[in-house]
Parts: structure tokens; C-alpha cells; sequence
């Protein structure tokens, strides 16, 4: 069963059109962040109310230059999912640091998060105006998981993963160690590629950072309200003494992290 799962996951890695459907994920995902960093920017304006999943990509089925760029999105973000399914299938039999299950349990982390988010932005293709709201959705899973035994520390559980996560970015993007997935003999603009993964692994960490920090909150204060998803954590950071100005660097960050997507995939290892 192991054999044949490893030979399935060889044909589809060496496989052109799939190796194309994972780049073009990379290029998927930098186009969502590229959206939730410019209506980053947009809320320090005050152009905008609601920064979330939902938020960002709900208007895209109104128009059908909008559809149809939702449906390339959400395409992408399902093969990349698929396409770190299928790393973990082939570390499995590769020696040394493949073995080890925190790089397996992270590939496989990686993937159920792309398939999940791609999932949910067809749920906006198909459902337009009855797609769920990011939001409510956070504050409900929220509520219904404090209701829970030992739901309290559940919480707080998942919080701390997320701000450690955060830190995770934070420390790939300063020691440069997401350079490791980038293939540089194909790369003329190596040093610009570089900086741009730099600041934007960094901006995408403190976000994450941000994130975790509201569930741990709401963990402590027992209020499913303060757990509002990327929404809260972006209006409590507008919020601070020189808030605008943080939310600012950090919305020109997640636009840079985008911009480094698309690079990444051009150019990645696969």
C-alpha cells in the first residue's frame, strides 16, 4: 500500500502540467495576499470596513473578469495543497532530515491549510452572497469551542501555535532560509528576490503574530468576540499609539510578500 502510495505520488511530482498548476499556486497565493495587503492599505484610509477572506474576495464573483480570476485562484490553491500532500508521500521514503516527522507534520500543515483556503474561496464563486462570513465564522468555531470542556485551553493552545508560527516566518525571513526553496541558477534578479522574501516573511509573521494574540485573549478573557480572525487582529493593531503607522508598513509588507510569491513561483524548487 506504502509502495504504491509513494508510486502514485512520483507520477503526479514528475508530472509537467501538475508541476505548472503548483507554480502557478505559488502565483495564486501571492495574489490573495497582494489583495489582503492593499485592503490593508485601504483601511488605513478608512476606504474599507471589513478585512478578512470573505471581505477581500466576496466582490470578486460580481464581475466576470472577477469570476474567473476567483476560479484561477482557487485552482492554484488546491494543487498547491495537493502538491505538499505529495511531498510528504515521497519524504516518507528519502533519508535523513525528510524523516523527521516535524518537517512531515509542517508539509502536511502547509498543505490542509492551501486546500482548506481554496476550498473556501469556490464557497464565494458558488455561494456569491450566501458565502459565510470570516468573521462571524471565527467568533462562532470560537464560542462553540469555550463551550467545550477544557475548551479555554484549547484555545490558548491554538493561539500560542499561531503567534509560534509568526515567529516561524519571522525566523525564516531574517535567516534567509526560505532562499533554501528557490532555484537560483535560473534567477538574474537574485539580490531583489531576496529582500523581498525577507520583508515579507517578516510581515506576514507579525500578522500571524497578531492573529494568535486574539485567540490567547480571548482564550484568557473568555470572550469568543476578541477571536474576530485577520479582521480583529489588524483593527486592535490600528488601534495603538502609532497604530496607522504600523498597519501601514505591514499592509506595504504583505503586498511585498505577495510580489515575492510570484517570484517563488517562477522559481521554486520542485
Amino acid at each position: 500500500m506504502d509502495k504504491n502510495i509513494v508510486k502514485v505520488a512520483r507520477a503526479v511530482h514528475h508530472n509537467p502540467q501538475f508541476e505548472l498548476l503548483t507554480r502557478f499556486g505559488y502565483i495564486s497565493n501571492g495574489i490573495l495576499h497582494g489583495l489582503i495587503g492593499l485592503a490593508v492599505l485601504s483601511l488605513v484610509r478608512g476606504a474599507v470596513e471589513e478585512i478578512d477572506q470573505s471581505g477581500v474576495l466576496a466582490p470578486l464573483p460580481r464581475t466576470v473578469y472577477g469570476t474567473i480570476l476567483l476560479l484561477l485562484i482557487s485552482i492554484g490553491l488546491v494543487a498547491l495543497g495537493v502538491s505538499h500532500f505529495v511531498r510528504v508521500a515521497l519524504m516518507r521514503k528519502n533519508a535523513g532530515a525528510d524523516r523527521k516527522w516535524p518537517r512531515q507534520i509542517g508539509e502536511l500543515s502547509k498543505g490542509l491549510a492551501y486546500l482548506i483556503i481554496g476550498l473556501s474561496s469556490m464557497v464565494f464563486l458558488f455561494a456569491k452572497e450566501n458565502a459565510p462570513n470570516s468573521v462571524k465564522s471565527s467568533i462562532d468555531f470560537t464560542a462553540h469551542l469555550l463551550a467545550l470542556p477544557m475548551g479555554e485551553l484549547v484555545l490558548l493552545i491554538i493561539g500560542l501555535a499561531i503567534i509560534t508560527l509568526g515567529i516561524n516566518f519571522i525566523y525564516r525571513g531574517v535567516t534567509r532560509k526560505f532562499a533554501e526553496a528557490l532555484d537560483f541558477t535560473k534567477m538574474k534578479l537574485k539580490r531583489p528576490v531576496i529582500i523581498l522574501g525577507i520583508i515579507g516573511y517578516v510581515a506576514k509573521g507579525l500578522t500571524f503574530i497578531s492573529l494568535g494574540s486574539l485567540f490567547c485573549n480571548a482564550a484568557v478573557t473568555l470572550n469568543p468576540s476578541e477571536a474576530s480572525g485577520l479582521d480583529g487582529a489588524f483593527k486592535n493593531l490600528i488601534a495603538l499609539p502609532f497604530g496607522p503607522q504600523l498597519l501601514l508598513i505591514l499592509g506595504l509588507g504583505l503586498v511585498v510578500y505577495a510580489i515575492y510569491c510570484v517570484a517563488r513561483g517562477l522559481y521554486a524548487k520542485l
